[in-house]
């Protein structure tokens, strides 16, 4: 009788699973299906070579304009535009190289995007351009697949989206005079010579997909004479419709410089068209074969390298030619987390964060550091972030070539003061 109970509520516990299971299924099947019904329909499809299809889902336009494209039963890391770059052009030839930012949206994007976390995530990209022709009826995206990998006597594989444009105008023209033209603050000149686009590294014409660049040439002369003291060190350029770009000329992700007495020549990854007339905002500061005075400089003394994957933070400042220094804090090896949202990591043996406030206008900092043998070491700039408040900025430096023994280090910052030209200029495209 006892053996029977048993197998009886045995029983009665497997119905009960099966039950559940058979429950739990059509409820995820009645979500699914209310999921499929919802889904937007792909604005265009496209099919590469190898059978590969692309979708594109949506187009949103905030600060930037955003492509959000799917690969139905790609895993994750199998984009093979991901590492690629980007080009956006009209019906009437304009055409703009962009960085491409390739990536899953993951849930990220508007209110309609909700409905992909119930599918893999990966499956959903998107693609961020920071400018685009915004004159004509469409806006044409052409991804191009990265050299990483590549045959190179191969044919570079691309795919291409057109979509209304999202923002026609009207909008207004500037009007520019020729090169070459100069703007002075006291004793100090500064004047673009030549701006191309559309070019190779040796300024010559090429293609959409051959990695065009845009190339900015300066000369700066200080009481009548060249100065090798001055150099740009970031640059926006904008047009009349509303397109901005940015460049912090220390990261190399996105420009390259060459600097000789009195000139300086910039070469830029992203352009804007080359029909439009260009605004050029230019911030010049201090290069670093310039002495530094003594009321510029501020020293911490003994600051110790912490272990890896830590970073001592500190609340140290200083005030040097009426701006507040503070350093932020040193971080040792591994990867760091800055921020409780953000981690970064890398190969540096050291990395310093500092910031200067900009109440007597905008300035830059350079980091030197010696050990308690007297080594000198410089800090590698990674540019800076703006910051609130008192419209400060932050600068980031990386020390890479830090030799095993070295435990602490003295940091002296130094103070450059800035000084901002505007050039209007219409581009060369040869």
């Amino acid at each position: 009788m006892r053996k029977a109970y048993v197998v009886t509520g045995i029983m009665v516990v497997a119905c009960f699973i099966l039950a559940a299971a058979c429950a739990l299924f059509l409820f995820w099947d009645r979500i699914e299906s209310a999921a499929q019904a919802r889904r937007p329909a792909p604005l265009q499809t496209r099919i590469l070579p190898d059978g590969t299809v692309i979708m594109l889902n949506a187009v949103e336009l905030k600060s930037s304009l955003r492509f959000h494209y799917s690969i139905p039963g790609a895993a994750s890391g199998s984009d093979p535009f991901a590492n690629g770059y980007s080009v956006v052009s009209d019906e009437h030839g304009c055409w703009m190289r962009q960085w491409s930012e390739s990536r899953g949206s993951q849930g990220t994007g508007p209110g309609r995007w909700l409905w992909f976390d119930l599918e893999a995530p990966p499956e959903i990209r998107n693609v961020t351009v920071e400018a685009f022709p915004r004159r004509g009826e469409k806006v044409i995206l052409t991804l191009f697949e990265d050299d990483i990998g590549r045959d190179e006597d191969s044919e570079r594989l691309f795919v291409e989206f057109s979509v209304p444009n999202p923002d026609p105008g009207p909008h207004p023209t500037w009007e520019a005079k020729p090169l070459p033209v100069t703007q002075q603050t006291g004793d100090l000149t500064f004047t673009l010579t030549d701006l191309r686009t559309g070019v190779d590294q040796i300024g010559e014409s090429v293609q959409p997909d051959q990695r065009p660049l845009t190339q900015a040439s300066f000369r700066i002369t200080e009481r009548g004479r060249p100065s090798r003291f001055w150099a740009p060190v970031r640059i926006v350029i904008s047009d009349a419709t509303g397109n901005r770009l940015f460049y912090d000329l220390s990261n190399r992700r996105s420009s390259e410089a060459t600097y000789k007495n009195g000139g300086a020549q910039v070469s830029l990854l992203k352009m804007l068209c080359a029909e439009e007339v260009w605004k050029l905002g230019v911030e010049f500061a201090r290069t670093s074969d310039y002495r530094s005075p003594s009321e510029a400089l501020w020293t911490v003394p003994d600051v110790s390298i912490p272990g890896e994957n830590k970073i001592d933070f500190s609340d140290k400042s200083a005030v040097r030619m009426g701006r507040e220094v503070r350093l932020v804090g040193i971080g040792g090896t591994g990867t760091l987390q800055w921020q409780p949202d953000a981690s970064v990591g890398g190969y540096w043996k050291a990395v310093v964060k500092a910031r200067v406030s900009s109440l007597h206008g905008a300035s830059s900092l350079s980091l030197i550091a010696t050990d308690k043998r007297g080594r000198r070491f410089t800090g590698v700039s990674q540019g800076y972030e703006d910051i609130g408040g008192n419209n400060g900025r932050e600068f980031t430096f990386y020390f890479s070539d830090l030799p095993d023994d070295v435990k602490a280090l003295n940091l002296t910052f130094a103070i450059h003061e800035s000084h901002y030209a505007e050039f209007l200029a219409k581009p060369v495209a040869p």
